[in-house]
């Protein structure tokens, strides 16, 4: 490594900490449960889903790690109704 790719590095692991990393660091989750507005057989079909691309083996898998539930939040929080639509019926043929 020469000295301008490490100083490079250092400047970037500065601006990082000074600027986005103690604010990332603490923020925090609304207090809304996670999965809100979606139901049991949407969340375990979306687990089911996860853990097919993520399947547990010597370390957790999707299944383990919630998320199913994450993905029931994400889009309740992200996605407009006519797309949380779109997706439960999805789920629905699925």
């Amino acid at each position: 490594m020469d000295r301008r790719e490490l100083l490079k590095m250092i400047f970037a692991a500065t601006g990082a900490a000074m600027i986005g990393l103690p604010a990332l660091a603490s923020a925090k989750l609304p207090a809304a449960p996670p999965g809100a507005g979606s139901s049991e057989p949407e969340i375990a079909t979306l687990d089911e889903i996860a853990e097919t691309i993520l399947p547990r083996t010597r370390s957790p898998g999707a299944k383990d790690a919630a998320t199913g539930a994450f993905m029931a939040r994400f889009v309740t929080d992200c996605y407009t109704a006519r797309q949380q639509a779109t997706v439960r019926a999805g789920l629905a043929d699925i």
